[in-house]
């Protein structure tokens, strides 16, 4: 990596609490949704998945209970004790219905915050 490189601007997180259900190779997996931003989230977890890993992930947000299904794939995991322990991933494949919830989150937040 080039150390002149210009630093990628950070997608904004909103901190959150919601169960998220994850599935990896047929096996599943469960944690806290945390945080979430237009371009990933961070997951909880006793069991976080490794990273590289590609993962279909099921949340639902406050103001959509309907829920999606998701396609993510893992950048970093958190081996700390709880409560910090877990994955954070980006979003691989987004479907329009889940990027417009998750924007209609994330506005409501600004919203709230200002």
């Amino acid at each position: 990596m080039d150390d002149d490189s210009p630093a990628r601007p950070r997608a904004t997180r909103v901190p959150l609490d919601a169960e998220l259900t994850y599935w990896r190779d047929g096996n599943h997996g469960e944690g806290r949704l945390t945080d979430l931003s237009a371009t990933g989230f961070y997951t909880a977890t006793d069991a976080p998945a490794p990273v590289g890993s590609r993962l279909e992930i099921s949340f639902t947000l406050p103001h959509d209970r309907s829920g999606k299904i998701v396609t993510g794939e893992v950048i970093v995991v958190r081996r700390d004790e709880a409560p910090r322990r877990g994955f954070g991933a980006r979003f691989f494949r987004l479907p329009q219905a889940a990027a417009r919830m998750i924007e209609e989150f994330l506005a409501r937040a600004a919203r709230r915050r200002s």
